[in-house]
């Protein structure tokens, strides 16, 4: 089975626009395209990238993906970060394509909750 990827790139505006044209062309000719990622953001610098992927950002991601927890609530147990904060990182994420959430329900509780979850094998940063 392939490893899903996702890569960051830094990059001019000119060259995403370079990119994007040429993915835009193959699809015009309805070429077979097999990308190497699953999924690709571009940020225009360094400074745009650090604040999407800030270091509580960063901490998310590897927690959701190590330690599996079962709730954003234990999420923010997890990283001992206040829960509203951590929701609206992982909405944030999520939005991005970064994370998954999933309503689940544990077997000795009513009320749903919220699982995240870290589809990614790999990530790849490219500058």
């Amino acid at each position: 089975m392939k490893a899903k990827k996702f890569k960051i790139k830094i990059q001019s505006l000119e060259n995403f626009k370079g990119d994007f044209t040429k993915a835009w062309k193959l699809a015009e000719k309805k070429k077979q395209w097999e990308p190497e990622y699953d999924l690709i953001l571009s940020f225009q610098d360094a400074s745009s990238l650090s604040r999407v992927f800030s270091p509580e950002r960063i901490r998310i991601i590897q927690t959701v993906r190590w330690s599996k927890p079962a709730s954003i609530r234990e999420l923010a147990r997890l990283l001992k970060r206040a829960q509203p904060n951590v929701q609206k990182d992982v909405q944030d994420l999520v939005a991005l394509g970064i994370l998954q959430i999933k309503k689940a329900r544990s077997k000795d509780k009513k009320q749903e909750s919220l699982q995240p979850s870290c589809p990614w094998d790999e990530f790849d940063v490219a500058v």
